[in-house]
Formats: structure tokens, C-alpha cells, sequence
């Protein structure tokens, strides 16, 4: 590289400067006239090439980037590439048979490269992320195939999931995660030359600590031998949703989090208290106690079942109505002017009669759902349902939630009308 000869040409400028000035040293004289011109010129050879230097070595850089770059872009294409020869279909029938072939052999041992503990069909996870671009009957790139990572995906399955966009995803983690959080800062009025008040900053959090989620489907041999893109995307979005939607019952259920599940909203949160039926004034309780608490930004959302959406949707938006207008208070999915959200994941069994509906207002970027490593551990069994032609597939998760404050989640319940 052109900075490196540069930078040997200018040690071997410098060498020369010392040895002339070692010399004068020790004759403990000062240097001759000749001797001060000639350190002068090396001197001044050695400020030019650091310019050169600075400049070749910022070419140099420039120079990475682009072929960085360029290697980015190729290791892109080859993934999608790569997406769209995967087959989990083939991988299970040759993981069954005990003889793990091509592209599926490579990304089975990808997966246990990087996530330790996989006994079955090790899937990296991006590979049930998947979806079709295009229509296959009507466009002729019906097969190019794109990535989406682990938080979209819960936004896009056919299960109705709500917490795609609102809740903070991560993933990839591998053991206990600390999430720090800030509490009780404070400040003070004092004198000119008074001491500073002490903030008494506390720093706690919640661990995000790996809870093991279990789903399977017997699929029939004659099934599995086929190789119709639409059976494939169907097997991926079935599992996945089942995945997906046990994930986000446990978040908006109940769940004290010590019994092998993550804990709920509706035990993490801060209850506001049970209503009868609800109306204006209950919902006004929750934006308060969520501004009391100073928690009243950021993802704000409403979260209830499909008996609070009909209960509300009976409700006439009194503010509106005094003006001769007829509005139901739930309206183009808003209300009181947060965006609000009907999903069956929300728990219908709270309260004293376990016959009580939960409703949540909360900021939702403070609930984090984190998943442990990148891949899924697959295990696929041709034993249990074998005298019915049937392979079963036990597909192994983990997940966790983490809520950074209790006062972002207002919730509260209300009976069945």
C-alpha cells in the first residue's frame, strides 16, 4: 500500500535526523552549520510526506469502502439467492431420513454455529421470515423471495397480532439480558456557594431471561414430498403464526413471569381498577394516571379485546354529540385520540370471578419482547404418528418480555355487557 512505503521513507528521514544530532550530542557540541542545513532538509521532506501520508491513507479508506460496499451487495443477492432455493419442506423429509443434503444442510449447520443447544433441524430464523413478493398465477418473478426479521414479522402473519409496530423486538440474544433503567433523579435550589444537591440517581431494570415456547404440526408424508411453493408458505406461515401468537397472548395475559412464561402487561403494569361497563370518564382515568406518571409519550396505544371494541363502539363520543353530531367513541381505530387496537390475545379472565376483560393504555415502546438466538430448533419426529403416515414437527423458541417501567402501562377491566 502506497502509505505504508511512504511511512518507510519517512523512518528512514527521521534515523538520518537522529544520527545527526546523536553525533553532536556526543562531541557535547551544537550542530555545525552543514549539519543544521542538512536536519533542516530531512525536516523538511518529513512535513511534505506527512501530507502525502494523511492523503494516501484517506485514498486508502475510501478505497475499503467501496469494496465493502461492493461485497455487501453481493453477499445480499447471494442471500436472496439463497432464500429462494431454501426449502424447509425438503429439509424435513431428508432430516427425517437422516440425510441432511445442500443448501439445508448448510443452513442447519449455520444455525448451530451460532446458537448452541440445537438438537433437531437447526432453521435460521430469517428462513420462516419469508414471504412472496408477487401472485405465482400472474407475474413470471413470482419466486424471488425477501428477508423480513424477527419484530416485522409479527406484524404481517394471518393470526391478528397487534404489537408488531408498537412493542420493542430483540433478537439474536444469548443468555440473561440486563435492560438498565434510570430512576429517581432529582434536582435542587441552592445557594451561590452551596453544595449541589444529590441527584440519588437509583439504576435497576428487568433481565430478560429465556422462557422455552413449544408448538408442532403432523404433516403427512405424501404432503411432505411435495414441492408446491404455496403448501411451503403455508406449512412457514402456520407455525410461525401459532409462534407468533402465543408470544403475544403471554404479553397481554397476566403471567406473574415465574411459571415458565413471560410475564403479562396485566401483571406488570399499574392497575387503574375495574369498571362496570366502560365510558368516557373510566378511559379518561387511564390518560391521566399514564401523565401523572409522566410516561404519556412515545408508541401510546390502546390494546382490548373484541368485547371492549363492541362495548366502545356503542359509545357516543359526548364531546362531539353536544354539537348534534353522532360519533362512536372507538372511531377509525382511535380514541380519545390514541390509536387503539382489538386483538383476542387480550386476557377476558380478570378479576375476583376470573369473568372480568382487560383494557391497557400504555407506551409501548417500553415493553421490549426479546427472542434468544437467531434460529429455530425444529425437531422432527417420524415415530409418534408414524402408523398414520404422519411426520410430526416440534418447532422450540425462546422468548422473554422485559417492561423498563410498571407506570407506562395503565390497565384496568371491565365485565361483559
Amino acid at each position: 500500500m502506497e502509505s505504508i512505503k511512504l511511512k518507510e521513507d519517512r523512518a528512514v528521514l527521521v534515523e538520518n535526523m537522529e544520527t545527526i544530532f546523536n553525533a553532536a550530542k556526543s562531541e557535547s557540541r551544537d550542530l555545525t552549520e552543514d549539519e543544521s542545513k542538512t536536519w533542516e532538509g530531512f525536516n523538511t521532506e518529513i512535513e511534505a510526506l506527512d501530507k502525502k501520508i494523511e492523503m494516501a491513507e484517506r485514498q486508502e479508506d475510501l478505497n475499503k469502502s467501496i469494496a465493502a460496499n461492493i461485497s455487501a451487495t453481493k453477499s445480499s443477492n447471494n442471500n436472496k439467492k439463497e432464500f429462494k432455493k431454501y426449502s424447509f419442506l425438503k429439509a424435513v423429509n431428508e432430516f427425517a431420513n437422516g440425510k441432511l443434503t445442500g443448501l439445508e444442510a448448510e443452513m442447519d449447520q449455520e444455525a448451530k454455529r451460532n446458537n448452541s443447544g440445537i438438537v433437531g433441524l437447526g432453521v435460521p430464523t430469517e428462513m420462516f421470515g419469508m414471504e412472496k413478493r408477487t401472485n405465482p398465477q400472474t407475474t413470471a418473478d413470482a419466486d424471488e423471495f425477501i428477508p423480513t426479521n424477527v419484530g416485522d414479522f409479527v406484524g404481517t402473519l394471518q393470526a391478528k397480532t397487534v404489537l408488531g409496530g408498537l412493542a420493542t423486538w430483540m433478537s439474536g440474544l444469548s443468555g440473561n439480558v440486563k435492560l438498565p433503567v434510570l430512576s429517581d433523579t432529582t434536582a435542587g435550589w441552592v445557594g451561590e456557594t452551596a453544595s449541589a444537591t444529590d441527584a440519588a440517581t437509583a439504576v435497576a431494570g428487568p433481565t430478560l431471561s429465556p422462557e422455552r415456547l413449544s408448538s408442532y404440526m403432523d404433516i403427512s408424508k405424501q404432503l411432505l414430498i411435495q414441492t408446491n411453493d404455496s403448501i411451503e408458505r403455508a406449512i412457514r406461515d402456520d407455525m410461525m403464526g401459532a409462534i407468533a401468537a402465543k408470544v403475544e397472548s403471554a404479553v397481554l395475559g397476566e403471567s406473574d413471569g415465574t411459571a415458565n412464561e413471560p410475564q403479562g402487561v396485566f401483571n406488570a403494569g399499574t392497575n387503574v381498577g375495574a369498571a362496570a361497563t366502560l365510558s368516557r370518564t373510566e378511559l379518561l382515568k387511564f390518560e391521566k394516571a399514564l401523565a401523572d406518571a409522566n410516561s404519556d409519550f412515545g408508541r401510546m396505544a390502546w390494546i382490548v379485546n373484541p368485547e371492549g371494541r363492541e362495548q366502545l363502539r356503542n359509545l357516543a363520543n359526548d364531546i362531539i354529540a353536544t354539537s348534534g353530531a353522532s360519533t362512536p367513541l372507538w372511531n377509525n381505530n382511535q380514541l380519545i385520540g390514541y390509536d387503539a387496537f382489538c386483538t383476542t390475545n387480550v386476557i377476558a379472565t380478570l378479576g375476583s370471578g376470573n369473568d372480568e376483560n382487560g383494557i391497557v393504555l400504555g407506551r409501548w415502546d417500553d415493553c421490549v419482547i426479546g427472542q434468544f438466538g437467531n434460529a429455530l430448533d425444529v425437531l422432527v419426529d417420524p415415530y409418534t404418528k408414524a402408523k398414520e403416515g404422519q411426520i410430526r414437527i416440534v418447532i422450540n423458541s425462546y422468548w422473554d418480555t422485559a417492561w423498563r417501567r410498571a407506570t407506562s402501562f395503565q390497565y384496568g377491566s371491565f365485565a361483559t355487557s
